[in-house]
This record gives structure tokens, C-alpha cells and sequence, in this order.
């Protein structure tokens, strides 16, 4: 959430539009493109204190840069954040387990090489480390928990864009190219659970690559009539695979995972969409 331009809050349904999961309705959070017309730059840092825990840091700058005047820029965005834990960890003798850290940035190019046609592409990349989970025990003294080992959680992101818009005069034909690709690995303390003498936890690592790919052709505005029509793919491969791994339960060497399990899950969509306006007044529409 930097260097944004505008954040919609659009009512559902929105599945013409917006496909799956939009039923409900969709919040889109939309950045800010590269201007060709200027070079601008900002830097926030921010410094607090949390309770019971301690310094909070963040940070983040934009820089936009004209490459050729009024046909090519890039925008540059940087952010770092770094909030302190509040929750100990008794078992393990540690303060503060919850830490957060972020760090990512995001590099958008755009180029126009004629009044009808431009392109913009993006990379944005994300990194999370989590020191420990903010779950407390009741039974124990106020924002304390007890886990034999710690429970961290890491996330990579990647997201990668590229729009291709023509101005055809009569419509706008847009196509948008897409790609995340995401990796989660977190650890989850089971041993009070499973009641053994010595430490056992689960390994989750959760991999997800997905690409997309729409095209869309839009009515030019002003007639009575609009409309927009356009085709979608998108493949998603993602996986779960776990591992119960322990501190030497039973004999059993620790190199020796108790278990390995691993689900695959591969999903195609291809879809077609369209939707057609008549106005008959500013306040009447079909």
C-alpha cells in the first residue's frame, strides 16, 4: 500500500468482470503509473513504540523518472517495515516472538509510442519474515504462550504485469498479462498437542504459481449504448507438501521425518464475458 492512486470499493455481484471469488463484490487497490511528463520522488519513515514490546521502524520512497518526454518513464517504489513482537515465548525463554519484517518494491515502465498505443509492465516482489505467531495461552501470565519449538513463517511474493492498450477510435482493446509466483513456509508447534516428551512440529510449504491472461474490447464513451466484451485464462499450480519432523522421538533418528506429505493441485479456467448498457438517462439504465 504505497505510492497508490485510488482504492475501489465496488458492490457485488461483480463476476462478469471480475470472475471468481467476486460475488460478494471487490475491492481493487490501484497504483500509480509511471508519468511521462515530469520527474517527481517522496520519502516517508516512521518510527513508534508498542507495549510490551519495543521500536517499530518503517520506510518507503517513490521515484518517477522520464526516460523521453512523453513517451517513456519509470517508477521506482521501495518500502521497508519492521514491527516489534509483544508475545513471549516461556518455554523457550524468548521475548517479543511476533516480530514482523517486510521489505519489497515495485518497478513499473511505460512506454507510448503513439498517441493510440502504450505499454506498461510491472514486476513487484515481497518478502515477510514472522519470528512467531501472536497466539497467547490463557492459562499462562498476560502475552505469553509455551512452544517447544520457534513457530516462524516466511513469505516470498512475486507479482508481474504487462498491459498492452490500443485506442482503436470506436473501442479500447487492452490485453493483460499476468504472473504470480509464491512461496510460504511456516512451522507449527504440535507437541502439546500429540502429549510426547520432546518437540515435534509441522513443516508447511506451500508453493503457488499463477499466470493469467485477458483481452478485452471496450466502447469508446458517450453514445447511449456501452458495452465490453472479452475472453480469460488463467492456470494455477499449487502444492502443499508437510513434514512432521522431531527432536529424536522414540529412537527415531531426527533426520528421519515422521511424516512426508504432498498434494498437488493444478487449475485451468477459460472464459468468455460481455455486457451491454443502454442509458436511457443519468438516472436510468438497462
Amino acid at each position: 500500500l504505497v505510492d497508490i492512486e485510488r482504492v475501489e470499493v465496488l458492490r457485488g455481484p461483480q463476476g462478469t468482470l471480475y470472475g471468481a471469488g467476486s460475488m460478494g463484490g471487490t475491492i481493487k487497490i490501484i497504483t500509480n503509473k509511471p508519468r511521462l511528463d515530469g520527474f517527481e520522488g517522496v520519502f516517508n519513515a516512521v518510527t513508534s513504540n508498542t507495549r510490551e514490546g519495543s521500536q517499530n521502524y518503517a520506510a518507503n520512497g517513490m521515484v518517477n523518472i522520464p526516460l523521453a518526454q512523453d513517451k517513456a518513464a519509470i517508477r521506482l517504489v521501495g518500502y521497508y517495515r519492521n514491527e516489534a513482537g509483544f508475545v513471549d515465548n516461556l518455554q523457550l525463554g524468548q521475548k517479543n516472538v511476533n516480530d514482523d519484517e517486510t521489505y519489497g518494491g515495485r518497478l513499473s515502465i511505460k512506454i507510448k509510442s503513439t498517441e493510440r498505443f502504450d505499454i506498461t509492465a510491472t514486476a513487484m516482489l515481497q518478502h515477510t519474515d514472522l519470528g512467531g505467531t501472536q497466539e497467547i495461552d490463557p492459562s499462562l501470565p498476560s502475552l505469553s504462550q509455551s512452544r517447544a519449538v520457534p513457530e516462524t513463517r516466511e513469505d516470498r511474493l512475486g507479482v508481474y504485469g504487462l498491459v498492452l492498450h490500443y485506442d482503436l477510435g470506436w473501442a479500447d482493446l487492452t490485453s493483460s498479462s499476468s504472473y504470480l509466483d509464491r512461496k510460504i513456509v511456516d512451522v507449527r508447534d504440535v507437541t502439546a498437542f500429540l502429549g510426547v516428551p520432546v518437540a515435534v512440529w509441522l513443516q508447511n510449504t506451500v508453493p503457488d504459481r499463477t499466470f493469467a491472461q485477458e483481452v478485452r474490447l471496450t466502447s469508446a464513451q458517450g453514445g447511449p449504448f456501452e458495452w465490453i466484451g472479452g475472453a480469460f485464462y488463467s492456470r494455477e499450480s499449487a502444492s502443499l507438501d508437510q513434514l512432521a519432523l522431531h527432536d529424536g522421538l522414540f529412537g527415531i533418528p531426527k533426520t528421519t521425518p515422521l511424516l512426508i506429505n504432498n498434494i498437488d493441485t493444478t487449475t485451468e479456467q477459460v472464459a468468455a464475458f460481455g455486457e451491454l448498457t443502454y442509458n436511457f438517462s443519468d438516472q436510468l439504465k438497462l
